[in-house]
């Protein structure tokens, strides 16, 4: 796994929330087709999936929406690798299911 996937599932410290947002607006293709079947693929636990909806849940509250079209594909990569985590393992199914959803009714907003 490469090392910004691990960065995306690694648990945010307090110290560096304020430099969550260059993460995103680097506007660096930091997931593709590869690395989301890989992450996807891998059983990375409930540890990591809490630190991601973690990151995810201080992307929706902080960052300025609508989003650009570059931030909107980095979101739309990180959330396709959810979804395919959860048809790969079904014990997840919820708890990603309630992420998606919380981004389908961020995206009304």
């Amino acid at each position: 796994m490469s090392r910004i996937p691990l960065i995306l599932l690694k648990a945010p410290n307090p110290e560096d929330i304020q430099n969550m947002p260059s993460f995103i607006e680097s506007g660096l293709t930091f997931l593709n087709e590869k690395s989301i079947r890989e992450i996807a693929s891998s059983n990375f636990g409930k540890h990591r999936l809490d630190a991601l909806k973690q990151r995810l849940y201080w992307y929706r509250t902080h960052l300025r929406w609508p989003a650009s079209r570059k931030h909107l594909q980095a979101f739309g990569n990180v959330l396709e690798m959810l979804y395919n985590f959860a048809v790969l393992h079904l014990d997840y199914y919820v708890p990603v299911r309630a992420e998606l959803s919380r981004w389908i009714l961020h995206n009304r907003i």
